[in-house]
């Protein structure tokens, strides 16, 4: 599947598109490069949970 072909369909298809491994790795990815969500147009990656931020708190964006 291409990005460019969905169209606001959620982050459930954005997920399917990349895989579940690699959608896991981007996230851990904007996490640690863009935890406040600068970069979130277009088909968004939610930060993965920051784990050092304590229990119940995530990375904004």
């Amino acid at each position: 599947m291409y990005l460019d072909f969905i169209g606001h369909e959620g982050p459930e298809r954005v997920g399917a598109a990349f895989g579940q491994d690699t959608c896991a790795r981007l996230a851990d990815v904007k996490r640690r490069c863009d935890p406040e969500g600068v970069c979130r147009f277009h088909h968004n990656i939610r930060p993965a949970a920051d784990l050092t931020a304590g229990p119940g708190v995530t990375a904004s964006g």
